[in-house]
């Protein structure tokens, strides 16, 4: 019993609770009429900041049924009205009153040229209608209140009267604009309109002639950059033209279906050709990875093909496809003019610095929308200057881009003329030194053919031809002596260390006997196995044995060891004749020949390691032989020494 109080309090509390949670909660679903805002004939008010919002899922209530509702409406935004993506229609009210001591002629602007469906309720508090219009991008130009590129709504305003403003905003297929409401008076909007229209028309006017003199640029010089840039500032000009309402207003007024769908068009168009245009501006095959510049190219495609569904009348569709492409390939062009950029391409920091300002213009035009950024000149037109400044940027590269290559292709152009005069001067040159170059060629392949392989002094053949031009001139030349010589026991040292060594004992000496061999007559020869000769001229016997002698001397020099030699060392026998050329008549060769073999014959039959030299006496027999040093001759002298 004694808990049944307790109990019953407790019931009450909740009771209570549960009421007031309702009520508050009814609170915040009621919200109280808007306060009417003052006007006035010279100023511009925003009207978002003051405006609340009511969502009408149904899509059917009537302005009667709007104006009985309480509950549901939510305050506006400081800034701009901005549903976003809404399936649901959305009415706008907010209270004005004119100020002024007379009656006061306004516009209601709606600020955007890109809303779909907007229709306008101008009532008293008894619900009298005072004004009325409906319009919007989706409806033809002419319903609209006044010729202007944003819907308007006219009205005169009575002295100090409270009225009502509702706005019903509906979308084709869900995507609202971002709505910067105002009201002016009439004198000001105009005004101001005229301002719009002046600034709006030198902008575009100023694209339309950059367009086309990048066009006739392109046409005179071919550049590839001129192309894409010039389709770019096409798609741009057609984009902002559309953006800004002036095409609906002077160009397609009775067409709105098309006004949505090239202005979707517009969008992904200027953006996939900017990607275009940036791979060709700097270069982006010639200083990137092959997959960047194949990444780049396809989400260009991508964006082009994203705006399909807006042929379609799928405006919606069309922009989401198209944003993240959109954004996914200026990210991947801003990196890749980033990266060229830090590499040294002029061209890459011009393509930035441009980007870089359209991005800075476009954030202030929105700030300003938001009301981060005050209102006023530069911030109302950021975008046009921007995108102007942008453009005029990237015209400025191509000319310096253009200029650059001119310089080179003049640079070129004067160096080809340079080479063509080097070249016809220096023609015989060349033609000298190719022929000295074969001329080289052939002495080479001329000693190869007169060369002994295996030591590097002249062959057999080679002597043959210059001891009988020696004989036959000597009467017009210095004494000349023949010196033969054979390496001392040169069996018994390839039978001690074979082949390979005597190889190499044979290039030895004939390096030794060479070092010896200053004048440019002197020449050495091997006539066969371990024998070579040399020829040189000499004054006199005594001078011609010296330099045999020094000949020894530079074979004992060489410091071969030689175990089987009873000297040890490697040595050679040296025989020479003298003649110098006043003997009766012309000896015969093979004479000359024999005659320097007795004298090697004789050194090596008085013990080797030594020089015989004799002075050669000339027979009364002319020489009448076609070949010199005949081996039956040789062999003879050999058999049957003097």
């Amino acid at each position: 019993m004694s808990r049944l109080p307790i109990f019953s309090c407790g019931r009450l509390l909740l009771h209570c609770a549960v009421a007031g949670l309702l009520w508050l909660f009814c609170a915040t679903l009621a919200m109280a009429a808007p306060t009417p805002v003052p006007l006035s004939a010279s100023a511009r008010v925003p009207l978002s900041g003051h405006a609340q919002l009511l969502e009408d899922a149904s899509r059917a209530m009537t302005l009667a049924q709007v104006r009985q509702r309480d509950t549901g409406w939510q305050q506006g935004p400081s800034d701009a009205l901005n549903v976003g993506f809404s399936r649901s229609v959305w009415w706008v009210r907010v209270a004005v009153r004119n100020s002024t001591g007379q009656p006061l002629p306004v516009v209601f602007d709606l600020g955007s040229p890109l809303q779909d469906e907007v229709e306008w309720f101008l009532v008293r508090r008894s619900g009298e209608l005072m004004a009325t219009n409906r319009s919007g991008d989706r409806q033809p130009f002419h319903a609209r209140g006044i010729d202007h590129r944003t819907p308007t709504l006219p009205a005169l305003l009575p002295v100090g009267e409270p009225l009502e403003l509702y706005l019903r905003l509906d979308s084709h297929d869900g995507l609202h604009e971002m709505l910067p409401l105002s009201v002016s008076g009439e004198a000001r909007f105009y005004a101001q309109a005229n301002l719009e229209t002046l600034l709006l028309g030198l902008y575009h006017g100023a694209l339309l002639a950059l367009t086309l003199y990048n066009l006739f640029l392109y046409v005179s010089t071919r550049e590839r950059a001129f192309a894409p840039y010039v389709a770019y500032l096409g798609a741009f000009l057609l984009w902002s033209f559309t953006f800004s309402g002036l095409g609906f207003q002077y160009f397609w007024p009775g067409s709105p279906n098309f006004n949505n769908a090239i202005l979707a068009i517009a969008v992904g168009a200027s953006i996939s050709i900017f990607g275009f245009f940036a791979q060709a501006y700097i270069r982006a095959p010639e200083i990137q990875p092959p997959w960047c510049t194949r990444l780049m190219r396809v989400l260009s495609y991508i964006n082009l093909l994203a705006v399909l569904p807006a042929l379609f009348d799928h405006y919606t569709l069309a922009f989401a496809l198209s944003i993240p492409a959109s954004l996914l390939l200026l990210v991947v062009c801003s990196s890749s003019a980033v990266w060229a950029m830090v590499r040294g391409s002029r061209e890459a920091l011009v393509l930035c610095i441009a980007f870089a300002v359209l991005g800075i213009s476009c954030a202030i035009y929105y700030l300003k929308l938001l009301h981060v950024l005050p209102s006023n000149g530069f911030s109302t037109w950021a975008l046009q200057i921007g995108s102007c400044l942008e453009v005029l940027l990237l015209a400025f590269g191509l000319a310096d881009s253009m200029n650059t290559l001119k310089a080179q292709k003049l640079e070129a152009e004067r160096a080809a003329r340079e080479a063509q005069a080097a070249l016809t001067t220096r023609l015989d040159q060349q033609v000298r030194e190719r022929t000295d170059e074969l001329e080289q060629v052939n002495r080479r392949l001329g000693e190869l053919a007169i060369t002994d392989e295996l030591t590097g002094a002249y062959n057999r053949r080679h002597f043959n031809d210059i001891f009988r031009d020696a004989v036959h001139g000597v009467a017009r030349s210095d004494p000349w002596v023949l010196c033969m010589f054979d390496i001392d026991h040169f069996k018994a040292y390839n039978d001690h260390y074979g082949h390979q060594a005597g190889d190499e004992a044979l290039r030895t000496i004939v390096h030794a006997v060479q070092q010896q061999l200053k004048r440019s007559g002197d020449r050495l020869f091997r006539l066969g196995g371990e024998e070579f000769g040399v020829l040189y001229t000499a004054a006199s016997p005594e001078a011609a044995r010296q330099f045999a002698a020094q000949l020894r001397e530079a074979v004992v020099h060489s410091t071969l060891p030689h175990p089987t030699s009873p000297l040890g060392r490697v040595t050679a026998s040296f025989g020479a004749i003298w003649w110098s050329g006043h003997g009766a008549a012309m000896p015969r060769v093979d004479d000359l020949y024999a005659a320097a073999d007795r004298a090697l014959y004789e050194a090596k039959q008085a013990g080797r390691d030594r020089v015989i030299l004799r002075a050669f006496e000339a027979a009364a027999e002319p020489d009448t032989s076609g070949d010199c040093c005949g081996a039956s001759r040789y062999d003879k002298l050999r058999a049957n020494p003097a």
